[in-house]
């Protein structure tokens, strides 16, 4: 199984699911349980909802994807012109870290949730790091 895309919410990964079934893939969504007990657990990578496919259907998938999501194709780094894109959170400051965990303790001992934790898009070819507005 390979991951086709990561999700904020169930809500859109089930989206996909349905766009992918419309066209005859199956597909699996993960961690769907985890970010409806915790909100926020998109914050962490590896608590993302994810959307997955069979390794042999993975290309064609990723090609459907593309025509339906105009996203895709838009998203692209300003310095190099790479669309080899990732989503994580800003890497510039030890103190963005520091701070974010902070947040996240300091919601947990208080039963609140930690609110929107700011994630930036980074380029894999140049490094470089970017918002999409």
């Amino acid at each position: 199984m390979k991951t086709v895309k990561y999700c904020d919410s169930t809500y859109s990964a089930h989206l996909v699911c349905g766009a992918l079934a419309n066209n005859g893939i199956d597909s699996q969504v993960i961690n769907e349980t985890i970010s409806s007990v915790l909100p926020y657990s998109s914050a962490i990578d590896s608590l993302q909802v994810q959307v997955v496919v069979a390794d042999d259907n993975f290309d064609k998938a990723i090609e459907i994807l593309r025509c339906s999501d105009h996203n895709l194709n838009e998203i692209h780094c300003p310095e190099c012109g790479s669309m080899d894109i990732e989503s994580k959170f800003p890497s510039d400051k030890k103190r963005n870290i520091i701070m974010r965990y902070f947040i996240i303790f300091i919601s947990l001992i208080c039963g609140n949730s930690p609110g929107y934790i700011r994630r930036v898009n980074s380029c894999n070819v140049c490094k470089n790091e970017f918002n999409n507005d």
